[in-house]
């Protein structure tokens, strides 16, 4: 009996009432946005109809992971660095480094002892292309569909955002309707299918947008910390997402603010708490440290 009752009440935790039904809806908005997203994502099967992407699919089969990481921050030695290859680049390398990865893994199916989940993978990807494959497909001829697979996954992870965000700040129902309106969302499901850095950027500075509500309402530095990493991330995804700071400032900002009741009735007065002081201001230089540490990490070269 004691048994049963804890085991109802951590039920009862981890699912309040109202809950399994929220997450069920959600569920339900991702199983959607996961359809639209990944429906077609050899939609020009392999010809370079998208200039960027004709710009990105280059640079990927031009560089490679290092066998041994300690050349990752070595500029000149680095194979990751595709100006050593004499070319250029011209976005963000955090979507480019992660496609590559994710090539080289799907590449091992093509080789003489094929690993059987990256050909389960491969050949959910391109279908019976797998099967004739040889090393260098996925980085080469089909790197573009692992490119549009990492931008589909990052609108996912831009849903939940969404969806959370809402839920934070206006309510179960609010964070639900706005997932599903990104699920529905033309734009969101057009730049999924394509391999450039935007749908990842777009992740990134969502990443900010979440942490920086939650370090808005609570004032932690683990929230300024990792909205700091955001920022990091996203500029280093695209370069003019750095403007994504702005909401980690707006968040000290308004941690600074208090509303105090004027004399009048409705009346408000704005006033600097000085006690929040120098813990906003701790947090907001732990977040422009952590995000120079990502833009270091996220972009190398």
């Amino acid at each position: 009996m004691e048994i049963r009752d804890r085991a109802v009440r951590a039920w009862q935790r981890t699912f309040p009432p109202g809950r399994l039904g929220s997450l069920l809806m959600l569920a339900a908005i991702l199983l959607a946005g996961s359809y639209l997203r990944f429906t077609g994502l050899n939609w020009d099967e392999g010809q370079y109809i998208h200039p960027d992407e004709g710009h990105m699919r280059n640079t990927i089969a031009r560089i490679r992971w290092p066998d041994d990481l300690s050349v990752y921050f070595d500029t000149h030695s680095s194979p990751l660095n595709v100006r050593n290859t004499g070319a250029r680049y011209s976005y963000g390398t955090v979507p480019l480094f992660l496609t590559r990865a994710g090539a080289e893994w799907l590449d091992r199916a093509c080789g003489e002892g094929p690993a059987p989940l990256s050909r389960a993978v491969g050949s959910l990807l391109v279908g019976d292309a797998v099967e004739g494959c040889h090393p260098g497909t996925f980085t080469g001829g089909y790197n573009a569909v692992v490119g549009r697979v990492l931008s589909a996954l990052a609108d996912l992870g831009t849903l939940v955002l969404i969806y959370l965000i809402g839920r934070r700040l206006y309510g179960e129902a609010a964070g639900l309707m706005a997932a599903g309106l990104g699920a529905l969302t033309a734009f969101m499901i057009q730049q999924a299918h394509f391999f450039t850095v935007d749908s990842t950027a777009c992740f990134m500075t969502m990443v900010v947008a979440y942490f920086s509500v939650r370090a808005s309402e609570t004032g932690r530095w683990t929230d300024f910390g990792f909205a700091g990493v955001g920022v990091g991330l996203a500029a280093a995804s695209k370069v003019s997402a750095v403007t994504a700071a702005l909401l980690v400032a707006l968040a000290g900002f308004s941690r600074l603010l208090s509303h105090d009741e004027g004399d009048e009735p409705g009346g408000t007065r704005l006033r600097i708490d000085r006690s929040q002081f120098m813990s906003v201001l701790f947090g907001l230089g732990l977040a422009a440290l952590l995000s120079l540490v990502a833009f270091r990490v996220g972009q190398p070269y």
